[in-house]
């Protein structure tokens, strides 16, 4: 009479695991991405609205649009966005162009959001 044992054997445990820790180090690392591109699109999105709000604001200003560079600061999502703003002439004497660049602090070159419009010369 023999007795016949169910079960698993010591190898098809150990390839179970092995089968389960690629998966879980996949599933980590994927998350992990998910994650950083996350913080990277908010960043973007932001850094994008800043330099919409800063064309926005050259187009509205009561000023007389000068060709030149200018920088600042503005504030957005409880930061503060570094922005380069270069106003230069086209061929026609009433349109400037205007790019603004945006970077995610004082210390950083790492432009964010590039924008391009045209303003009205004023007289």
């Amino acid at each position: 009479m023999s007795r016949h044992h169910q079960g698993f054997t010591l190898l098809e445990v150990l390839v179970a695991l092995a089968v389960l820790v690629i998966a879980m180090t996949a599933l980590i690392k994927a998350a992990g991405d998910n994650a950083a591109n996350h913080t990277y699109l908010e960043e973007r999105t932001f850094a994008t609205w800043v330099a919409a709000n800063r064309l926005n604001s050259a187009r509205l200003g009561d000023e007389k649009i000068v060709p030149g560079s200018y920088q600042g600061t503005d504030p957005m999502a409880g930061r503060e966005w570094q922005w380069r703003l270069q106003i230069s002439t086209t061929s026609d004497p009433q349109v400037a162009r205007a790019d603004v660049e945006v970077t995610p602090g004082e210390k950083t070159e790492r432009v964010l959001a590039r924008l391009s419009g045209y303003l009205e010369m004023g007289e």
